[in-house]
């Protein structure tokens, strides 16, 4: 509880996972609303929603595009996996320190 401040002012976000686990990161977690979206972010979401705590292996798998791991050679895993970039990035999807990724929820009001 102490931190919150020191986190707040270096513009950093605590959120929960779970009932007991706090984590903090950069990105501030914002849930994907009911938008219109674009087919590959939709799968990508769908994906997440039916199996949370999966990572970016298993999202393959479930694209049809398994192999030996991700090859940052092969075209069609960078173009599968770039959606999953950007909803990082953007706060709708987290990805933890172990590669397990996970939408966040929204705040009951």
């Amino acid at each position: 509880m102490a931190l919150r401040p020191a986190f707040k002012h270096s513009r950093f976000f605590i959120f929960s996972a779970g009932k007991k686990d706090k984590f903090v990161t950069g990105i501030a977690p914002k849930p994907f609303g009911n938008e219109v979206v674009v087919e590959e972010i939709g799968q990508m979401l769908n994906v997440l929603k039916q199996n949370p705590g999966c990572d970016r292996h298993f999202i393959l798998s479930q694209l049809g595009l398994e192999g030996e791991g991700i090859d940052e050679d092969n075209a069609e895993q960078l173009k599968a996996l770039s959606p999953l970039a950007w909803l990082v990035e953007r706060g709708h999807v987290i990805e933890f320190y172990n590669g397990t990724l996970a939408i966040p929820k929204s705040r009951k009001k």
